[in-house]
C-alpha cells in the first residue's frame, strides 16, 4: 500500500463522527492492495475492526443497505465511470447500542454517504473511499 493511503487511514482512525472505509487498487490488474476502515465503520456492522477487515478481504461481507440503493449506486458507477465523487443518502441497517443494559439491536437508518474514486494519470482507478456520517435511526 502507498504511504499516503496508510497516513490518511491513521487520520481517520479516531474519528467518532464519520465512518471511513477505503480500498486501494493496482491500476492495471485492479487487485486490491490495501483495505482499511476506522472503528466507527466497524460499529455500523456491530463487529470489531479486525473482523470487518478480514471478512471484506475474504469477500465474506456485504454492505448492509437496501437493494434498491445498492442498485442505484451500481448503475451510476456503470453510466458515469469517470465521476470521482458521488454524494447521496442511503438506507442501511446498523447496530444501535441498547439502553439501560438492553442488548444492541439492528435499526434502519438514513446515512449521508460520500463515495470517492481516485484515478492515476492514465485514468485508471487506484482507490475508492467510502465515508458515512449523519445517521438517523428510522425505527
Amino acid at each position: 500500500a502507498g504511504e499516503a493511503a496508510v497516513a490518511e487511514a491513521k487520520l481517520w482512525e479516531d474519528d467518532e463522527e464519520h465512518a471511513y472505509f477505503s480500498w486501494t487498487f493496482h491500476p492495471v490488474t485492479q487487485e486490491r492492495l490495501f483495505l482499511t476502515c476506522n472503528r466507527r465503520f466497524s460499529e455500523v456492522f456491530g463487529a470489531h475492526r479486525e473482523e470487518i477487515l478480514a471478512r471484506f478481504a475474504n469477500y465474506e461481507i456485504q454492505m448492509q443497505q437496501a437493494e434498491l440503493d445498492f442498485l442505484k449506486v451500481f448503475i451510476h458507477d456503470f453510466v458515469h465511470p469517470e465521476t470521482s465523487m458521488l454524494e447521496k443518502n442511503i438506507r442501511m441497517s446498523m447496530l444501535v447500542p441498547g439502553r439501560f443494559g438492553a442488548p444492541p439491536s439492528r435499526r434502519g437508518a438514513i446515512i449521508r454517504a460520500w463515495m470517492i474514486k481516485r484515478f492515476d494519470s492514465l485514468g485508471r482507478l487506484v482507490r475508492r473511499d467510502l465515508r458515512l456520517a449523519e445517521h438517523f435511526c428510522i425505527n
